[in-house]
């Protein structure tokens, strides 16, 4: 697709595209896509392994490429090291350039509005109570970011940020504009590795690497036209020394849509960082990546009622602590606390995920069995520095039947009520954010579900083990023998 055969609203963008040395393959062109937005489509069929388009890196828009920290003292761009802050003030200074900006025709491509729940009312948030996503959010954070590392900067420089575009580019409306730009739609810009070989043309970027360093992160223009949907990919984003490269990783019919990865998150992270969840059919709760996570206090507490009820451990009375009461005690003898910095300190995480595809997880069952180990026992495996292995007994089975309860009781609605409104005729006249939030918490439900049957499955399979290995014992004479005492011929 050139400018000059391009439709009217693409031309603007295909023009920055050709000043930018970026340079679309004749094999596809942009396209529009309902409820999607814009997308890439392929005019002719496609081999594997063809090169779209490439972006030199020095197109792609960073901390690197702006002239942002060339115009700040070291000081102050050292004081924005950690998070985003630099590349969302580097978006921010750009946009504010207007047409001076290397990136204009690019800036202007970009969403303005977002599903993402960073924009979502009190109200609609409620809708995610229960989900993992519900706690992620972080509003506060990101404005306590803005305000205090991003605004003093703003104001210092006013030759860079001049106050009659504040409202327009520098507001704090605008920050969560541009980092929901960045979460949505970023790329990792990596080299090549010192070691790699010389006939190791491609590296394959990696979207899914936590913890990334602001500094190797970068606006890609062109790549980021690119939808994605679960499953769908057919094409992927590649890196060598000095470019970026869209390329095929599949046969592309002609007219087909062209898709990117998100290396398949779950949907509560779909919703968190790009605003969509995937349905797939025939299901209606969700994407096969779905995941709940437990968290270790949860656990902890769940544990607790489930030992007091048991006579284990003595309640607490009314303002009485542990402490209070004494290390040797009840409650503290058992050593909540401890047990989860052990777990920690042996590499457990303080939550634990489990997804839709998976058995029970090993580090929950794992967990489970470190709550309810005697305290002898957890003596002994924390002074050799070795978490117990998971195992399936009856007492971790049930303590994990009630901990899945006790989680389903976080959500507001159960999953049946939920589904309901999914397949109602009239699912198109519920808000949209609405309708994110219930497909997230349905399938974080599903998810549950599944686990606490596997439960019941092990439950139920324990109990047949039992009642085999007691048949067996019944069985044997008193001989030791098998079926009784033998009879005597006559």
């Amino acid at each position: 697709m050139d400018v000059d055969s391009a439709p009217s609203a693409y031309a603007p963008f295909l023009a920055f595209l050709a000043s930018a040395n970026i340079e679309l393959s004749d094999k596809c062109e942009l396209a529009p896509y309902p409820a999607m937005g814009n997308g890439l489509r392929a005019v002719t069929d496609i081999p594997a392994h063809t090169e779209l388009f490439s972006v030199p890196k020095v197109s792609v828009l960073s901390t690197q490429t702006s002239e942002l920290k060339n115009r700040l003292s070291s000081a102050e761009w050292e004081g924005l090291k950690g998070g985003w802050g630099r590349l969302i003030l580097c978006l921010m200074w750009e946009q504010g350039r207007g047409e001076q900006s290397p990136w204009a025709g690019y800036l202007a491509t970009m969403p303005n509005e977002f599903y993402t729940p960073m924009f979502w009312s009190e109200s609609e948030l409620q809708e995610l109570k229960g989900t993992s996503i519900f706690d992620k959010i972080g509003v506060e954070e990101a404005e306590n970011e803005y305000n205090s590392r991003l605004l003093p900067i703003i104001k210092a420089h006013e030759d860079l940020f001049p106050p009659t575009k504040f409202e327009e580019c520098f507001s704090i409306k605008w920050f969560h504009i541009q980092g929901s730009r960045i979460l949505s739609r970023s790329f990792h810009i990596e080299g090549p590795k010192d070691e790699q070989e010389e006939d190791d043309e491609f590296e394959e970027d990696d979207e899914d690497n936590g913890g990334e360093d602001v500094d190797t992160v970068g606006m890609v223009p062109m790549a980021d036209m690119l939808n994605a949907m679960w499953g769908e990919e057919n094409a992927k984003l590649f890196y060598t020394e000095t470019h970026l490269s869209m390329i095929t990783t599949e046969a592309i019919p002609s007219g087909a849509q062209i898709f990117n990865t998100y290396a398949r998150p779950p949907n509560s992270d779909l919703l968190r960082r790009y605003g969509h969840v995937d349905v797939i059919p025939p299901s209606l709760v969700g994407n096969e990546e779905d995941e709940v996570e437990i968290r270790c206090d949860l656990a902890v507490n769940v544990a607790r009622d489930f030992l007091i009820a048991r006579s284990l451990i003595k309640p607490l009375e009314k303002e009485e602590t542990a402490v209070t009461r004494g290390e040797e005690e009840n409650q503290d003898e058992w050593k909540f606390e401890g047990r989860v910095e052990f777990w920690l300190e042996e590499g457990g995480d303080e939550v634990i995920p489990i997804q839709i595809t998976d058995p029970l997880p090993p580090p929950l069952i794992a967990f489970l069995t470190l709550l309810l180990l005697p305290t002898s026992a957890y003596t002994k495996a924390h002074e050799a520095n070795k978490l117990p292995r998971p195992k399936l007994s009856a007492d971790v089975i049930e303590l994990g039947k009630v901990l899945i309860g006790r989680r389903l009781e976080e959500y507001a609605d159960s999953l049946e009520a939920d589904l309901a409104i999914l397949s109602s005729p009239e699912i198109s006249t519920i808000p949209i954010r609405k309708r994110l939030a219930i497909v997230v918490r349905a399938g974080e439900k599903a998810v549950l579900g599944k686990t606490l049957r596997d439960f019941q499955k092990a439950e139920s399979k324990l109990a047949a083990e039992s009642a085999s290995s007691g048949w067996k014992r019944k069985a044997k004479g008193p001989d030791g023998s098998r079926g009784g005492s033998k009879m005597k011929l006559a």
